[in-house]
């Protein structure tokens, strides 16, 4: 859906697979990744050129069994990052996309930087992985006393800040991969954070990994 300043429409895409992502460079140039994470089927990978939806191809894919996408992020529109189940990495430089290898086998779901050399991907499903490129080489470590991470966002290059299932929330710092948890009000799982220009963190999830209920929603702020 499209939000052009004064209200929400609903665009045709070629794929009736969900979409778990988005993000683009220009108004004539987005990105839009998905799948519905099932081997048999490939991932999805969409791009918007201002007139409409096309499917991207896709490079033959050193792992297998991927059939999903599930985070874009980039900056800008010659260094784009998709991540997503088992640990595919695609990383789009030089006009083509290509697979980077990042040593994470688990999911990574999220991802983000805040430059080249400074960028985070957050995952795992029992156990949380973090995978850093620092501008040279791609650093991956399980930080086993956490369960898995939905979301990552970065305000400066040296930290990020991280959530994930069962009200986790952590401060990460990406030089030394150390963490520091931090408390919150709730055990519900989180699934994105976000820091805006007015100097608030925000954070949303909820029980989405229930099966019959209750479904609650849930929206932590602070300051930054």
């Amino acid at each position: 859906i499209h939000w052009d300043g004064r209200a929400w429409s609903r665009q045709p895409t070629p794929t009736t697979r969900s979409l778990w992502g988005v993000w683009g460079a220009a108004p004539d140039d987005l990105w839009a990744v998905g799948g519905d994470g099932v081997a048999d089927a490939p991932p999805v990978l969409l791009h918007w050129d201002g007139g409409r939806w096309r499917d991207e191809p896709i490079p033959t894919l050193q792992r297998s069994g991927v059939g999903a996408f599930f985070k874009v992020w980039g900056t800008g529109a010659d260094n784009v990052y998709v991540v997503g189940q088992r640990g595919v990495v695609l990383h789009r430089v030089g006009g083509a996309w290509r697979e980077e290898l990042v040593g994470v086998s688990a999911d990574l779901v999220s991802v983000w930087g805040t430059d080249a050399d400074h960028v985070l991907a957050v995952g795992g499903r029992a156990n949380a992985v973090v995978a850093r490129w620092d501008g040279r080489a791609w650093t991956a470590r399980t930080l086993d006393y956490f369960p898995g991470l939905n979301g990552v966002w970065m305000r400066r290059p040296d930290a990020a800040h991280v959530v994930g299932a069962q009200g986790t929330s952590l401060r990460i710092d990406l030089a030394s991969l150390a963490v520091r948890e931090e408390t919150v009000p709730t055990a519900l799982d989180l699934h994105a954070v976000f820091g805006d220009a007015s100097g608030r963190l925000t954070a949303v999830g909820g029980s989405l990994s229930s099966l019959s209920g209750p479904f609650d929603g849930v929206a932590l702020t602070r300051p930054l």
